[in-house]
């Protein structure tokens, strides 16, 4: 099992730091040069992302950087490393994510506009799909026998819901 990594939690703290005037780090560290401050609304864009994200059904949990590389094609230590304040994020990879996952590139970049960019038809289809996925696997996890049973239910069950919209 995959450790949990709390990203929110590292922006959180790099932040504190950042208002004390403490971050001072060496080369490398944070993509940062020597000597360099961190610009605050970087990590807060951050923390927009991982709310978007959230907003989506993307939560930071064991996977969450494996999932966001294979839908970007980023690097899952790239990811890992944007996410968590150690190299900038930059416009292209919020715009592969806002692609992938459908959220909101204004509200990441500006922290303007809704955080979700999908339309509520669009929302209604996820909503659908979820649904359908679920009951496969529920049809997948039962007998022959009660599969059939089940599936015959539904096509009644179609039936009649056809008839009454159609009148």
């Amino acid at each position: 099992m995959g450790r949990t990594t709390n990203y929110r939690a590292k922006i959180r703290e790099l932040m504190k730091i950042s208002d004390r005037g403490l971050l001072k780090l060496p080369a490398g560290n944070h993509g940062l040069a020597v000597g360099q401050e961190p610009q605050l609304h970087g990590f807060e864009k951050v923390l927009r992302l991982l709310d978007a994200l959230k907003s989506v059904g993307l939560e930071e949990y064991p996977g969450v950087c494996t999932r966001i590389s294979k839908a970007t094609s980023y690097s899952k230590s790239r990811v890992s490393d944007m996410l968590s304040g150690k190299a900038p994020l930059n416009s292209r990879f919020v715009k592969a994510v806002c692609a992938a996952f459908g959220t909101n590139e204004e509200f990441i970049l500006q922290g303007t506009g809704e955080m979700n960019a999908l339309m509520p038809c669009v929302e209604s289809a996820r909503a659908e799909n979820i649904a359908i996925r679920e009951a496969v696997s529920l049809l997948e996890s039962m007998t022959e026998p009660d599969r059939c049973r089940a599936v015959a239910m539904l096509k009644e069950m179609r039936k009649v819901f056809d008839k009454e919209t159609a009148h």
